[in-house]
């Protein structure tokens, strides 16, 4: 059910924070 919804987000956040990925990952 979320699972585009938080691929989306995650898409956004990476544009947004490209280092937060990077800490997450």
């Amino acid at each position: 059910m979320t699972s585009w919804h938080h691929r989306e987000n995650r898409v956004q956040a990476q544009k947004l924070f490209p280092h937060h990925h990077l800490l997450k990952n």
